[in-house]
Order: C-alpha cells, then structure tokens, then sequence
C-alpha cells in the first residue's frame, strides 16, 4: 500500500458520508415540508387517526407487506425467466434496497438496478442478464398499471370523475410510456442500439462511481456484454410468456396499493366502496410518475386528496388518510429500503440473497 492510498480511502469514506448526510438531510426536508403544508389539518388528522379501528390498521399493515413481497416476487420471477437462480425470499432485501434507491430518485425505476448489478459482480453472473431481468420488471411494473389505470379511466368516466386535470396527466403518462416502449421496442430488434443504451449507462455509472471515489480506471466499452443482453432479450421477445409470473407478481402488487388505501379509509371510519381506493390510488401513482420530485412528494399528496374530497370525504379524514396511506405507500418501503442498503453495505444479506457490497476501488 502507498502512503497516498489511505489518504484516498478516507477520502473516500468522507464523500460517501457526506452524501449520505444529504440523503437524510432531504428526507428531513420532505417531511418537515409536509407537515408545514398540512399544519392547519394536523390536529384533526390526528384524532382521526387516533381514533382509527385497530383492526383494519392491522389489515392496512397486511397490504403493506404483500405490497412489498410482490415486489420481491416480480424480481425473483424475472431473474428465473432469464435462468439466473432466485427465490421470492432470498429477493426481500435486494428488491427493498432498489426500491429505497427508486424513492429517492426520478430515474424512471432504473435507480435500483445498482443494487442488482453489484450483487451480479459478486457473484460473477453475467451483468448483461441482471440488467436484462431488472428493466423486465421495470417495464411488467409500467404494463400492469397502465391496465389498471385503464381500468379506473373507464370506471371514472361512468361515475362522472374525470377532470381535465386526469386527463392530461394520464395523456402524459401514456407518452411517457410510450417512449420507454420504443426504445425497448428499437432495443429487442437492434443489436446496435442494444450496445450505444448500454454504453450510455455505463459511462453515466461509472462518471458516478468516479465521482464517489469508489474508482480511478478509465471507462471500458463493454460490447461482449451488450451482444449477451441483446440475445437474452431476443430470447424472451420470442417467449414472452416466461414473464407471466412477473406480470401476476405485478397486478399483486397494485391490488396490494388499492387494498391499502381502502383499509385506511375503513379505518378511518368512511365506508367508502372499493372503487374509490381503486380511483385514489391510481390517480395517486399517475400524479407521482408525471411529478418532477422523487418519491412523488406534493404530487402524490395533493392527488389523493383531491381526488377523496371529490368523492365527498371530508378534510380530516381526508387529511389522515393521506398521510396513513403515504406512511404506508412510500415511508414504511424507504425506511425499511435505508435499512436493507445499510444491510447490504455490511454484507449481511449477501449470502442469503445474492447480492453483496462491491470493494472500494473495484
């Protein structure tokens, strides 16, 4: 070791502890500016939410956690639908490590695919088939709310609900899927472009690890990998129905959304029907994928809202649901996310899960 090698591991560690600092310094933000933009409504939401029924705050709880399984089990589906090896159990961490990663960034759902490919370098499986099974995911996630968003469109229409404000957000949610759609769609026929996206994300992490001081190599094209990502996906366009687990994962993890909200509002004592909580919770994820903060923050909040007073809830339930349902919807998933990450930066989940922290420098 050289005498300036210990100089830059500390400073290493200096960098990476000051951006953990404003990691939480932002989390502390969020809150601290959702609160002082409730803080007229907060006393009655809180005895609203004091006084809920235990009962279904309990089941509120259980969607929750399906909410968070069926993620791990969209991930275990396509890691298996590529011929990497995973089980539903062993994608918990991972899958609320990405998750935490994608709250915190407005990266389409591709933040979390660091956490993928580390453990992928670890292990030594091909980085091309990690990537491969993680923007699978990525697009069965896009594909079954979109039919569920569809779905609520419809059933809104008929019930007299839909604003001109929807409207828009949804026609903006559909180009932006679109967009994703075709450049999936150029990258499962060209090889080519298969290898300039994979280029173009490669230079963008390693411009980041760099920055980090976790590296000093240079960036290497690597086109052999690119080549294998293209062939995986060739294999799954010509057998599309190996994602059919991922896909049932997904609509498992939008039933999970829907329940949660509509167990708040029971708790809360508003018998509202189901298809409110169905409305209210795509409204309030379409909010949050056109919104331009991470996490939906304000989006989200505002959405839901809107969208309960519409239906006839008064403000403080309405008021209290919201923030239930974001306790359940985002904050419970980050925090138990910040957990899993610092989890996996010991090393602890690495055996069980597949996935382990990459070395410094490495």
């Amino acid at each position: 070791m050289t005498g300036t090698e210990p100089h830059a591991e500390e400073a290493r560690k200096g960098r990476t502890a000051a951006l953990r600092a404003v990691l939480w310094a932002a989390l502390a933000a969020a809150v601290a500016f959702f609160l002082w933009a409730n803080r007229q409504d907060l006393p009655d939401a809180w005895r609203s939410a004091t006084s809920a029924n235990p009962a279904w705050l309990a089941a509120a709880l259980g969607w929750v956690v399906l909410f968070l399984a069926g993620q791990a089990g969209m991930y275990a589906s396509a890691r298996r639908a590529v011929g990497l090896p995973a089980t539903t159990a062993g994608m918990v961490v991972p899958a609320l490590a990405a998750g935490a990663l994608n709250i915190v960034s407005k990266s389409g759902g591709m933040g979390g695919l660091a956490v993928f490919l580390a453990g992928a370098k670890r292990r030594g499986e091909p980085a091309g088939l990690a990537t491969t099974a993680y923007t699978a995911v990525v697009v069965v996630s896009h594909a079954t709310f979109a039919l569920t968003l569809a779905v609520v469109f419809v059933v809104m229409w008929f019930d007299g609900h839909v604003t001109r404000l929807e409207i828009a957000a949804g026609a903006l949610f559909a180009v932006y899927a679109a967009g994703q759609a075709a450049i999936l769609g150029a990258a499962l026929w060209s090889r080519g472009m298969v290898r300039r996206v994979y280029r173009l994300t490669g230079m963008a992490s390693h411009a980041l690890r760099r920055l980090l001081g976790l590296t000093r190599d240079v960036y290497v094209a690597n086109d052999a990998a690119a080549d294998e990502l293209f062939d995986v996906l060739a294999a799954l366009r010509r057998a599309p129905g190996r994602l059919a687990g991922a896909f049932a994962w997904g609509m498992a993890v939008e039933l999970a959304g829907v329940g949660l909200l509509w167990a708040v509002l029971r708790a809360l004592g508003e018998p509202v029907s189901p298809v409110v909580a169905l409305s209210g919770y795509a409204m309030t994820v379409l909010f949050s994928t056109v919104g331009i903060l991470p996490g939906g923050l304000g989006f989200a909040e505002a959405s839901l809202g809107a969208m309960l007073r519409s239906y006839g809830v008064s403000v403080p339930v309405t008021t209290a649901a919201v923030v239930l349902y974001r306790v359940g919807e985002a904050w419970i998933p980050l925090a138990a996310g910040l957990a899993a990450l610092r989890l996996l930066g010991r090393g602890g989940a690495a055996p069980a899960a597949g996935l382990a922290p990459e070395e410094p420098g490495g």
